[in-house]
């Protein structure tokens, strides 16, 4: 009696490779080929996921610590942002002034040997105006997408349908109390308003925003008529992210 030879023969490995094949067609194809009530439950579940998942991420001082700190040489990724938060520049952070920023990860990635990896800190987000509602891809260095099921992409996968982008906001604090402060706060000054310029600034308000890629429409008009982006936003006071107090 023969003895079945180990391995794998060249018919299983053709046939295999066919089911793979196929497997990974249905897969990038898939928002295209589900009808549209499904694709519009499985979007709007996945946008909620990832707008709840950077609701979190953008509240973490750690994370908005390291999108402050990081640099490319001696330039800040974020020039505002660390101006703001580490004050800097005298005088250089402005109340109510709305400014895109890249948003990083507060986890540092380790090599084999247990290292942290403090420059291989990954990009979560694009940078843009939030507040104006209009935002497209940034240059390569800040392209993320997610697909349809969560999972980060690139295109031109049909299922990478999802941008997230992020922007900051300052708040100063008010001015310093006299050493006889006036029996009525309120008159002639108000001390409870925001400075309209500051060193460090006492909060930071992070607008972010789930978006739709244009990327959607060519694969499944019905659903971008129907899925919309969604914002939201989160505030940090400064003293947790950088540990400064601007009194």
């Amino acid at each position: 009696m023969k003895t079945r030879p180990k391995g794998f023969t060249i018919i299983e490995v053709v046939v295999t490779l066919a089911l793979i094949s196929i497997l990974l067609t249905l897969t990038l194809g898939y928002i295209s080929n589900i009808g549209t009530t499904s694709a519009v439950f499985l979007g709007l579940s996945t946008r909620d996921r990832i707008w709840s998942g950077f609701r979190q991420i953008s509240s973490m001082p750690a994370a908005l610590r390291n999108s402050a700190r990081m640099a490319f040489g001696t330039t800040a990724v974020n020039p505002p942002l660390y101006n703001c938060v580490y004050g800097a520049t005298p005088n250089g952070c402005a109340t109510g002034v709305e400014s895109p920023f890249v948003l990083y990860s507060p986890y540092y990635p380790m090599d084999s040997s247990g290292n942290l990896q403090s420059m291989n800190l990954q990009i979560v987000s694009m940078p843009c105006l939030v507040s104006s509602g209009s935002c497209s891809p940034a240059g390569a260095l800040t392209n993320v997408w997610f697909d349809v099921f969560g999972n980060a992409c690139q295109p031109p996968d049909p299922n990478c349908i999802f941008a997230v982008y992020t922007s900051f906001v300052p708040t100063c604090g008010p001015a310093t109390l006299p050493l006889n402060p006036p029996a009525n706060l309120i008159s002639p000054v108000n001390y409870l308003q925001p400075q309209a310029t500051c060193t460090t600034a006492d909060i930071i308000q992070v607008n972010f925003l789930v978006a739709l890629t244009s990327t959607l429409s060519s694969v499944k008009a019905s659903l971008a008529s129907i899925l919309t982006g969604k914002s939201g936003t989160v505030v940090v006071r400064v003293k947790d992210i950088s540990f400064n107090d601007p009194y």
